[in-house]
């Protein structure tokens, strides 16, 4: 499962969530080694109104062995190595102001 949430002033508050089944992906990485490097539209909806479509992201997945996971590590969220993807922390939209 993927959520969307929003990590105000106010506290955070779940707006949206959505199940992904990646069975497919992992056989066509097992059977090719390897899955085509495509980005798809995820819907969201409601936590508790799956009808409700709430927003749209964009996201992308990447498969690897262990062994490739070993030689070539990544950080988790921005902590260092902060590699595949870059994850650039914004400079925006993070104050508050009246």
């Amino acid at each position: 499962m993927l959520g969307l949430g929003d990590y105000g002033m106010t506290g955070d508050e779940s707006i949206g969530e959505t199940n992904l089944n990646i069975k497919d992906s992992i056989m066509l990485f097992v059977k090719e080694g390897a899955i085509p490097d495509n980005k798809i539209w995820v819907a969201f909806s409601k936590p508790n109104e799956p009808e409700c479509c709430v927003g749209y992201a964009l996201i992308s997945m990447s498969i690897v062995t262990s062994d490739e996971a070993e030689l070539h590590p990544v950080g988790e969220a921005q902590n260092e190595p902060n590699v595949n993807p870059v994850l650039v922390k914004p400079t925006e939209g993070r104050a508050y102001s009246e």
